[in-house]
C-alpha cells in the first residue's frame, strides 16, 4: 500500500513537472494605422518583440488605408468585448491593449506574452471567429488608471473619484498629438474673419458639432471606425476650403490699404459648413489617435457607475475636460483677432500675410502630402 503511494506520489511529481516544463507559442495581432504617432512611437517596440521571443508569431495590419484590415479590426474589438476603438490595438490571448505608453503598455504586453508562453491562452482569432477553446481566467488584468500627467508625471488613480478619473483622462485627451495643426487653421481662418458674431457663430458650430459626434462614440452609440471612409472627402473639402481662404488672404492685400474681414453672408455661411465639415474629422482622427484612452475610459464607467444617468453624467465631464483645449483656442482668438483692428494697418496688413501663406500651407499638407498632418 505504501508502495504504491509512493509511486502515485513520484507520478504526480513527474506529471507536475512536465507540466511546468510546457511551453506555448504565442500570435499577436496588432492593427495599426499608417500616419498614427501612438503607432509610430511602438513599432520600434514591437518589431523587437520578435527577436526577442522566438516562440511569438506578430500578424500585422494596416486599418487607415486598407477597409477589409478596418473590418476585420472593428470584428476583432466586438469578439474581445471592446467598445471604443483605437489605434493601435494589439490582441492577444483573449487580452486586449489599446493605445500606447511603453512604459505601461509595453510592460504589460511583454508580461501577457511571458504568461502565454507558460500558460494555455486562448488565440484571439480563434476568439474572434468563434472557433477557440474553453479556457481558464488569465492572470493579466486590464489596465490600472496609471496616467502620466503634463506637470506631475505617473499618477495612480485608483481609488479616486470617478470625477477626478474622468477629468484626468479628458484632458490627457485634450493633449493629441495628432491635430495640432487644427489650432493654426482656425487662428489663420479665424483672422480673415475678424468680425466678432461671425466668430462666434464659427466657433459655435465646431464646438458643438465636435460634441456630439465625441458624445455620441463616447456613449457607444456610433463606431468611429465606420466614418474612416468619410475622411478623403472632408480632406478635400478642408484643403479647398485652405485654398480658397489663403488665396483670398492674399490677395485681400493688392490694394496697398488695411484689408477688410470677411463679412459677406454666403462666404459666412460656407465657413459655417466648413467649421462643421472640420469638427466632424477631428473628432475622427482624434477619436482613433487617441491613445487608447477613450476605451479607457469606458472600462472604468462600466465597472464604477450604478446607474445609466450616472453615466451619461461623468461622459459630459470627460467630454468637457477633453474639449478645454478648443475651447481655451477660441477663446482667446476671438477676443484676440476683434481686438487685431486696433492695432494699426501694418499689423493688419502682416496678419493677412501670415494667415494667408499658413492657409496656402496647410492646403498643400491635405491636398498633397496629407500623411504629414495624420490625416490620409
Amino acid at each position: 500500500m505504501k508502495l504504491k503511494l509512493f509511486f502515485i506520489f513520484l507520478l504526480a511529481i513527474f506529471a507536475s513537472a512536465a507540466f511546468a516544463a510546457a511551453s506555448y507559442n504565442v500570435t499577436l495581432y496588432y492593427f495599426w494605422g499608417d500616419g498614427c504617432p501612438h503607432c509610430a512611437a511602438a513599432e520600434p517596440f514591437i518589431s523587437g518583440l520578435g527577436q526577442k521571443y522566438p516562440f511569438l508569431t506578430i500578424e500585422k495590419f494596416e486599418v487607415w488605408h486598407f477597409p477589409e484590415n478596418a473590418l476585420l479590426f472593428v470584428n476583432f474589438s466586438n469578439a474581445h468585448g471592446v467598445d471604443k476603438k483605437g489605434t493601435p490595438g494589439m490582441f492577444l490571448g483573449g487580452q486586449t491593449i489599446i493605445g500606447w505608453d511603453s512604459d505601461m503598455a509595453g510592460a504589460r504586453l511583454e508580461t501577457l506574452i511571458n504568461f502565454c508562453h507558460e500558460n494555455f491562452c486562448p488565440d484571439s482569432w480563434e476568439i474572434t471567429t468563434g472557433t477557440a477553446a474553453s479556457h481558464g481566467s488569465l492572470a493579466v488584468r486590464a489596465e490600472e488608471l496609471v496616467l502620466s500627467l503634463p506637470l506631475i508625471g505617473a499618477a495612480n488613480l485608483n481609488g479616486s473619484p470617478l470625477a477626478l478619473i474622468s477629468l484626468s483622462i479628458g484632458f490627457l485627451d485634450a493633449l493629441n498629438p495628432c491635430t495640432t495643426w487644427v489650432v493654426v487653421y482656425i487662428l489663420a481662418l479665424f483672422v480673415l474673419v475678424r468680425e466678432q458674431k461671425s466668430l462666434a457663430l464659427l466657433a459655435a458650430a465646431f464646438l458643438l458639432t465636435y460634441g456630439l459626434i465625441y458624445y455620441l462614440v463616447l456613449a457607444g452609440w456610433l463606431n468611429p471606425l465606420s466614418l474612416i471612409g468619410y475622411l478623403p472627402i472632408s480632406r478635400w473639402i478642408l484643403g479647398l476650403g485652405a485654398l480658397g481662404a489663403g488665396i483670398y488672404g492674399l490677395l485681400s492685400l493688392r490694394n496697398g490699404t488695411s484689408p477688410t474681414g470677411i463679412a459677406n453672408p454666403v462666404v459666412i455661411q460656407s465657413l459655417l459648413l466648413l467649421l462643421i465639415v472640420f469638427a466632424f474629422s477631428v473628432t475622427i482622427l482624434e477619436y482613433i489617435c487617441s491613445s487608447g484612452l477613450p476605451d479607457l475610459f469606458g472600462r472604468v464607467l462600466a465597472s464604477q457607475t450604478r446607474s445609466p444617468l450616472e453615466a451619461q453624467l461623468y461622459r459630459f465631464l470627460y467630454l468637457l475636460a477633453a474639449m478645454s483645449g478648443y475651447l481655451l483656442v477660441f477663446a482667446i482668438s476671438i477676443s484676440g483677432v476683434s481686438a487685431l483692428k486696433h492695432t494699426g494697418e501694418k499689423n493688419i496688413r502682416l496678419a493677412h500675410l501670415l494667415s494667408g501663406a499658413l492657409l496656402l500651407f496647410l492646403a498643400l499638407m491635405l491636398l498633397v502630402f496629407p500623411s504629414t498632418l495624420q490625416f490620409a
